[in-house]
């Protein structure tokens, strides 16, 4: 809005804004995976010690022993209200001479 006084030129407003965000998102995606030493203790499995074999080895190989993968998937909600004003003031102190002044 503009609102003239004498020498002045006055300037106000305002903006009013409600911001949202809301999605799906998955959870648990990675799983749980066990591995033990027993996949790569040798070529006679039967005939191994308690030191043979090497758990992050099985895991390279990709040969777990047990696994789970439940996914699950959770619903997000946001919202953010914003309110902003502003202020202007134009005073003409001269012919050639206006000072400007304004607040955000």
């Amino acid at each position: 809005m503009i609102m003239m006084r004498g020498k002045h030129s006055i300037k106000y407003g305002g903006a009013y804004q409600v911001a949202r965000l809301n999605g799906i998102s998955a959870g648990n995606n990675v799983g749980s995976y066990s591995v033990t030493k027993a996949f790569t203790q040798g070529s006679n499995p039967l005939d191994s010690g308690q030191t043979s074999g090497n758990s992050f080895a099985t895991f390279l190989l990709g040969n777990p022993i047990t696994g789970s993968h439940f996914p699950t998937l959770v619903n997000t909600a946001a919202s953010a209200k914003n309110f902003g004003s502003d202020f202007q003031d134009d005073f003409k102190m001269s012919a050639n001479l206006t000072l400007n002044l304004g607040l955000r």
